[in-house]
């Protein structure tokens, strides 16, 4: 009996030692622990009987390129099509890598890596490349946020490279901002230049929220919903009978690209991917359904082509094989 009790105070005792480290951790760096928390804690998504109707596309072929021979690129968080390079890729890992970006072929053949001057990420999640009065930049979204306790997230941006040879990048400006309603976890993220804008979706959010912030600011934004994605789907009772440890994962958007040519919002969750017309995102989007390839984190429209796009799968923990798949779209 004193060896239960023992060992129940031991559990007690480590449960409130993590929990105060827990919040000792947040407030140190500024975020709230108490939301956080109630992040951590909170159900899951409701299983559904259905979901809203979207149109399948017509016609797609998905194709695998190549496995990332970089090894040092464990996730592939982020990925971009180079505007001054055809064919090359940027990418980066998430939360945890060094402030690098990777220069890769479109096959995953390693060209270079470009440290950034700046401080160590919190979560880079998402990459865009965008061009602006002659210049292309490369925006780099550090707007992960997994127990949704962040008190500010922020947009780096950094010229593109003339080169492709290892060497470090400068800041050219930063953007840093809260939401109107509480922190947010996102992985997705696009410049739109055409409305000076940048492009935030939400991803645990039941429907995600599509966010916009200015393209340039000197100080401290809050970002502005635009409008609700209410047409991505929610579990249903066949994904947990599938794979009831992902099932309630499936569906939350893991990368975001926009074409600014035909105003395309292309998105992937880790189970398919969607397009929507941006300038009616409350409208069913298409549907483009993708093979089981393990978890895809981003996802590029191909500078210059309008139907393809490449999207990344990473290295199962951080082992194995991170791969790159091309989609080839017919659109309607």
């Amino acid at each position: 009996m004193r060896v239960i009790k023992t060992l129940t105070l031991l559990a007690v005792f480590g449960a409130v030692s993590l929990l105060g480290l827990f919040f000792g951790y947040g407030w140190s760096n500024g975020h709230d622990p108490i939301r956080g928390l109630s992040n951590i804690l909170k159900p899951h998504p409701d299983v559904v009987s259905s979901n809203p109707k979207v149109i399948r596309i017509k016609d797609h072929r998905v194709s695998w390129l190549g496995d990332i021979e970089q090894r040092d690129l464990k996730e592939s968080s982020g990925l971009a099509s180079s505007i001054k390079h055809p064919g090359v890729l940027w990418s980066m890992n998430d939360s945890g890598g060094d402030a690098e970006l990777f220069a890769m072929s479109e096959s995953g053949a390693h060209l270079a890596r470009f440290p950034i001057a700046t401080t160590n990420p919190i979560d880079w999640e998402s990459l865009d490349t965008f061009e602006l009065m002659g210049q292309s930049y490369i925006a780099i979204g550090d707007i992960g946020d997994n127990f949704g306790w962040r008190g500010e997230v922020s947009i780096l941006v950094v010229p593109e490279p003339d080169g492709l040879a290892d060497t470090s990048l400068d800041l050219a400006w930063q953007i840093t901002y809260t939401y109107p309603d509480g922190p947010r976890d996102s992985e997705a993220m696009s410049v739109d230049v055409t409305g000076d804008r940048i492009l935030i979706l939400s991803k645990r959010d039941y429907p995600q929220r599509l966010y916009e912030v200015p393209l340039k600011a000197q100080k401290p934004v809050v970002a502005q919903q635009i409008s609700e994605l209410t047409h991505l789907p929610k579990p249903i009772q066949l994904d947990y009978d599938e794979d009831p440890r992902t099932a309630q994962y499936r569906y939350m958007p893991t990368g975001m690209d926009y074409d600014p040519i035909n105003r395309r919002l292309l998105l992937t969750t880790y189970k398919d991917a969607y397009i929507y017309n941006l300038e009616d995102v409350r409208s069913p989007p298409l549907w483009v359904p993708m093979p089981s390839i393990g978890q895809r984190e981003a996802i590029t429209w191909v500078s210059g082509d309008t139907d393809r796009a490449i999207v990344s799968r990473e290295r199962f923990e951080q082992k194995g094989a991170a791969q790159l798949f091309e989609i080839v779209l017919t659109m309607p």
